[in-house]
C-alpha cells in the first residue's frame, strides 16, 4: 500500500487509544482507503486523469505490453 511508516505508527497509536485492539487492527486498511480516495480527489482537482483498476498498463495479463490477455 506504500503508506508512510510514520503515518502507520501514528494511525495505530491513535486507533488503539480510541477503539482498542480492534481499532488498531482495522486502521491500516482504513488508512489505505483514505489515502487512495484523497489521492484521486487531489488528482481530479489538478486535472490529471484518475487511476483505474482496469487500466491496461497495470494489469498482470498485459505485463509484456502485447495487449493479448492470454
Amino acid at each position: 500500500m506504500k503508506l508512510n511508516p510514520l503515518t502507520v505508527l501514528l494511525a495505530i497509536l491513535i486507533a488503539a487509544e480510541v477503539a482498542g485492539i480492534l481499532g488498531a487492527l482495522l486502521v491500516i486498511p482504513v488508512t489505505g482507503v483514505i489515502q487512495v480516495v484523497l489521492g484521486d480527489l487531489w488528482a481530479h482537482r489538478k486535472g490529471r486523469p484518475l487511476r483505474s483498476a482496469m487500466s491496461a498498463d497495470n494489469s498482470p495479463e498485459n505485463a509484456d505490453g502485447s495487449g493479448d490477455p492470454g
